[in-house]
Parts: C-alpha cells; sequence; structure tokens
C-alpha cells in the first residue's frame, strides 16, 4: 500500500484519470453485455461466441475504450498542468491507459460473452450477472493494471511507447469504420457519448482527490474504502439499468 501511495504522490494525475477508467469500464462492458442480453432475447443473434453479432459487438467495446480512455488522459494531463499535479509526459500517460485498457479489454470481453451466454442457454437471466462481473472484475483489474504498468513504464524507450499508441489507435480507426460499415453506428455513438460523461464525472472526482494528495498519503485506507463504494453503486444501478431495458425492449412491463 505503501509504495502505491508513493507514487500517486509522485503521479498525482493518476488519481484524477484511475476513477474515470474505472467508471469506463462498468460503462463499455455492462452497455456490451445489455446489447448482447436484450438481442439473445429478441432473436437477433445465436446463443454461441462466434457471432457476426458478437464480433461487432466486441469491436464497439473497444472502439469506445479507446476513445474515452484518449479523452480521459487529455482531461487529466490538462487539469495535471493547470493544476500542478504530478504527472509523467503526454505519450507516457496515453501509454498507461490504452496498455491498461487493451490488457482489461482483453480479460473482461471473453468472460463477459461467455458468461452470458451459458447463463442464457441454461434458461438463466444473465442481467444481474453482467452487472456484478463487470463491476468486480474492472474495478480490480483497472487500478492493479495502472498502477503495475505507471511501475514499469521507465523501462519502456519513448519509441516502444510510441508505436504502442500508434498501434492500439489504427486498430480503433479500422475497428470503428468496420462497425460502422456493419450498421453498429448508432450503438457505437449512444454508448461513446454516455461513457464520455459518466467517465469523466468521475475523472472530476479524482481530480479533488489528487488536490488532497497530502490527504491521502496520510489516509491511504481510502484507497480501498472509495473503489469499494463505487463498485457497490455501479453494480446496482447497473443491474437496474439492464433489466428496465432489456423489460422495456421485450415488452414486460406491459403485463
Amino acid at each position: 500500500m505503501r509504495l502505491n501511495v508513493d507514487l500517486l504522490v509522485q503521479y498525482s494525475v493518476l488519481l484524477v484519470v484511475t476513477p474515470g477508467l474505472m467508471d469506463l469500464r462498468g460503462d463499455v462492458y455492462g452497455a456490451m453485455g445489455y446489447r448482447l442480453t436484450k438481442a439473445l432475447h429478441l432473436g437477433l443473434t445465436q446463443p454461441r461466441f462466434r457471432t457476426r453479432y458478437n464480433l461487432v459487438n466486441i469491436a464497439t467495446a473497444y472502439v469506445v475504450s479507446t476513445v474515452a480512455s484518449i479523452i480521459l488522459c487529455v482531461i487529466g494531463y490538462t487539469l495535471s498542468l493547470l493544476s500542478r499535479l504530478g504527472s509523467p509526459d503526454p505519450l507516457s500517460l496515453l501509454f498507461l491507459a490504452l496498455l491498461s485498457t487493451i490488457i482489461v479489454f482483453i480479460v473482461l470481453t471473453p468472460i463477459t460473452t461467455m458468461a452470458i451466454i451459458h447463463l442464457f442457454n441454461r434458461g438463466r437471466d444473465p442481467s444481474s450477472f453482467v452487472a456484478a462481473i463487470v463491476t468486480g472484475i474492472g474495478d480490480f483489474a483497472t487500478p492493479f493494471v495502472l498502477i503495475t504498468t505507471a511501475y514499469l513504464h521507465g523501462a519502456f524507450p519513448w519509441v516502444v511507447k510510441l508505436l504502442v499508441v500508434a498501434l492500439l489507435t489504427s486498430i480503433c480507426i479500422i475497428l470503428a469504420i468496420y462497425v460502422s460499415r456493419s450498421g453498429g453506428l448508432k450503438d457505437l455513438v449512444e454508448n461513446l457519448y454516455s461513457s464520455i460523461i459518466a467517465s469523466t464525472g468521475s475523472s472530476m472526482g479524482g481530480f479533488i482527490l489528487a488536490s488532497r494528495v497530502s490527504f491521502i498519503s496520510e489516509n491511504p485506507e481510502l484507497l480501498g474504502v472509495i473503489p469499494a463504494f463505487n463498485a457497490v453503486i455501479g453494480a446496482s444501478m447497473g443491474y437496474l439499468g439492464s433489466v428496465l431495458n432489456i423489460d422495456i425492449h421485450i415488452g414486460y412491463e406491459n403485463h
């Protein structure tokens, strides 16, 4: 815990970016799970992993995650300049955010998708599972991966960081074109707008913490309590929203 606090004191901007990225996981993968659950209930796709619908759905999640992560980095770095918060250089901050985003994407995407399909095939409603698993895994993996890569980023030369950022951004552009041509642009734009708004709000909350970094240093237990509280609220509201949206689409609210 002490090492983590020292790192956050050195790079206070991580206190701004991390809450936004944690919120982003719930926004992106909760929406991804909701879209798949709705499509399964409406018969728009088959309950199998390798379907065209899942490919478009997963591509949408990647694009939203990448674009929103870049925007959070811009917001975080701008706030760090205005408030004189400790921050790595812009390229390193982008590298940290995008690398943590792709790692969490690789972990959460198959777990969320396959779990929903498995539960649906067994005749169970995946809605409650989606909110819990996305919030639980996402809120653990995001700060863990981000802080771990922050410790190690100095070992990577700037050329490697630039190549990683360029590669992940290029993949994002290619997948955005694919989603658009596949008819999924509306879902992408809606998810992107909502994710940016929600994650930016969380980052502004993180900015308040970053502005009181000396207090955090003296009370490091807050670093555990605040994410846990956020996870409980996120899981509850995510479940409520998912159930209501699915019920509206399949007409259960009229019964």
